[in-house]
């Protein structure tokens, strides 16, 4: 697992102005690739995903989803990423309630079936 870049834009030498709007940007999906013995490699996607971030950055894109950006006030006092303000506003499907069920029921057997069953003890 490799590290998430942060990128911060601002005007120099001029301090954050009270109830300004901040835009938090996850860009993980730059459209770069990390390849064996080749190093960072950019694909078909890149300028894309580039062209789609900066329309997102300068506010000609609408109803852009959460998990890509995030449009806030911050005070210096809060926390200055992407992932404290972002929410997942997706409706989970019926197949992702069952998947979630099945992973705790297998969760829930794997402790149990390794002597960690008191876990899962209700008291009366």
């Amino acid at each position: 697992m490799g590290t998430v870049p942060c990128a911060a834009v601002f005007t120099a030498g001029e301090p954050h102005p009270k109830g300004h709007i901040v835009k938090f940007i996850n860009f993980e999906n730059d459209g770069f690739e990390v390849k064996k013995h080749l190093g960072l490699v950019e694909t078909k996607r890149a300028q894309e995903r580039r062209s789609y971030m900066l329309n997102c950055w300068r506010g000609q894109l609408v109803d852009v989803p959460s998990k890509f950006m995030v449009t806030t006030v911050v005070e210096d006092t809060d926390e200055w990423i992407h992932s404290f303000y972002s929410y997942n506003d997706e409706i989970p499907t019926e197949q992702d309630f069952m998947n979630s069920i099945a992973d705790y029921l297998t969760f829930e057997f794997n402790m149990i079936t390794h002597g960690r069953g008191y876990l899962f003890e209700r008291d009366a």
